[in-house]
Parts: structure tokens; sequence; C-alpha cells
């Protein structure tokens, strides 16, 4: 049984329309720890159909945008989880290794989260990031050793129930190498995809999680989301992400983020635990920006509240330092 620190939460990444929460390995993980939610993508306004209601959730629902009452056989504007993708190293007999540890930086000026994990034969260091306008989550591993990798791909939540259950009405998925997921949310079309940076082995469909493994000893896992609504196809994301790789998306991506403070920047001072002050900014250009961001504090005291907190909402700011550091300790089965 793992345990974790009483100040963790998973990281959340967001650019305005989408929205992930990052866990423990650097990508998408099971568990749900202090944060009232898992480790899932959702999009700004993509509800639950009324065909697949979710039961209201208190935490979730009383917002000043609410304004009426739903009806009992309505979604009461509950974001419909729409997928989420992790990695898995293999051991010799092809099971999933346990985590031994993990410590994470969180960048909030440029919204990059990295991760150093430990596995029992082996290292490794995660570099994530949502691109800041593409629907495209980017997931760099390099390994201290060549190791055999598995990157997965589920739509809808870890475990449907009735406060989450599946929000699709129609769903169609396609095994590959680049792993495909056909969805529907009431009249709203969309469709995922799962790849790797480099040709990958045995594509597998497994009840409803899609797969793709590869031998490497570095790989860069790309999961994207796209529906009706956005700017862009899939068919364009994945021609992107394949023509400029890793580092250009990651240049976009930083790009985009320091130019938001360029621009326009609200800075104010905020205590948020004894004789501890952070300055923190946020961007003018608040409907455009993927969120706020947090300079450097004079302080040196241990981590307080995060600043920022609410359902959905990143927890980035911490009172002792620029980036986020967390640990992660695993105890005995209990």
């Amino acid at each position: 049984m793992r345990q974790f620190a009483r100040d963790y939460d998973h990281c959340f990444l967001g650019n305005g329309t989408d929205g992930v929460l990052v866990g423990y390995t650097g990508a998408m993980v099971p568990e749900r720890v202090n944060a009232p939610e898992r480790c899932v993508w959702y999009k700004s306004d993509r509800y639950y159909p009324p065909e697949r209601p979710a039961w209201p959730v208190a935490h979730r629902h009383y917002r000043k945008e609410v304004t009426r009452v739903p009806r009992p056989d309505d979604a009461w504007f509950e974001l419909a989880p729409l997928g989420r993708s992790w990695y898995e190293l293999l051991d010799e007999d092809s099971r999933a290794c346990e985590v031994v540890s993990s410590a994470q930086e969180l960048d909030p000026l440029i919204a990059v989260l990295r991760s150093a994990v430990r596995y029992p034969s082996a290292a490794v260091r995660v570099t994530t990031f949502l691109h800041a306008h593409l629907p495209l989550v980017v997931v760099r591993c390099r390994f201290d050793r060549e190791v055999h990798l598995r990157a997965c791909l589920s739509p809808g939540p870890w475990a449907p129930s009735e406060d989450e259950p599946d929000p699709f009405t129609e769903l169609a998925l396609e095994p590959g190498e680049v792993a495909r997921a056909r969805y529907r949310l009431g009249s709203l079309a969309g469709e995922q995809a799962l790849w790797l940076d480099a040709p990958s082995e045995q594509p597998h469909l497994t009840g409803r999680t899609l797969g793709v493994e590869r031998r490497c000893r570095q790989s860069t896992l790309l999961h994207a989301i796209v529906d009706q609504r956005d700017q862009v196809t899939l068919a364009q994301v994945v021609r992107h992400a394949q023509a400029v790789g890793f580092d250009g998306l990651l240049s976009e991506h930083c790009s985009t983020w320091r130019a938001y403070r360029a621009r326009s920047s609200v800075t104010c001072q905020t205590t948020i635990c004894s004789g501890c002050t952070t300055r923190v900014s946020a961007s003018s250009a608040r409907s455009r920006a993927p969120n706020r961001a947090v300079s450097r504090s004079d302080c040196s005291a241990r981590p307080g509240r995060p600043i920022f907190s609410g359902t959905r909402i990143s927890r980035l700011a911490r009172c002792s330092r620029l980036t986020r550091s967390r640990r992660l300790v695993r105890s005995a089965a209990s």
C-alpha cells in the first residue's frame, strides 16, 4: 500500500480548454489521493450527456454559472472524464513493475512537470506537459538502462460508478501503432489517439485498454483528444507532433507560456503561513492563459497550503520555492 505526504496531490496541467491531473509517475495513475478527482482528462464544457447522467456531487456543482435547477434526467453540468493514459515498465514475465519512489518538481512559469521515478530494476526521468495550444499531452521518459515499456490508453473513468459513470453513448477502439478511440457524448463526436515517437511493437487491445510496446532507453508517449469543438483535427495534431518532435513541441509550449507573462501580469503579496509571504502573478489575459504562475519566494520555510485550490484547479503555489517538490514512499502491504 502506498502512502503519500499530507501536502501531496496530483499535479494539474491545463491550457484553457483541456485539463489533466498527472500523478507521481509523471503520467496518469489510478489512485485518488488528497484531491477529490482522479487522474483523467477533461475538456471545458464537455459534460455528461442527458443519456448518461451522473449523480450530483455537492463539491463540484454549486458554482456561480449554474443558474437553474437541473432536471432530474440531466447531467447537472458535470464534466465528462474523457480518458487517461499511462506507461508501465514490464518485467521478464511481462508484468507491470511497482514504483519504489518518486520525486517531482513543477515549474509553474512554463507548466512543465519533471519527475524522477525509481522502479526495482530501473530509474527514469520524466518530463510532462499539456501543450499550451494543442489538445496534446506529452510524456518523455529517459531510463538509465534499456527497458520493456508499455504505453496505454483507456477512454472514460478509471472505475465507473454512480458518481462517475461511463460518459460515452458510442465508443469504438482501434489498436495499432497509433491507437485510436472514437466516441460520442450525445451529439458531440470526438476521438483519441496514443502513439510513441518511434516504431512500436505488439499493439494490442485488452478490454477497453489500448496498448503499444517497445524496448528502449528513451521514449515519448503522446496522447491527444480532439472533438468537433476544437480548432484542429486529430490528423493535424498527429502530423504536427511527428514533424517537430519532442523538442519542437516543448519549445512551442514554453514560448507560449513565457509570452503570457511578457504581455501582462499583476503581482500581489499573499501571506499563506506564519511569517511567510509569496509573490503571486496572474496574467490579465486570464481567459486565454493556461493557468496562473508563481514567482520565486524569498522565504525558506517548509511548504504551506496551496494558494489556489478547488475542484480541478491547479495547486501550483507552494510558499518555499518556485518549483513544487513532492515525494512518494511505499510501505509494506497492509
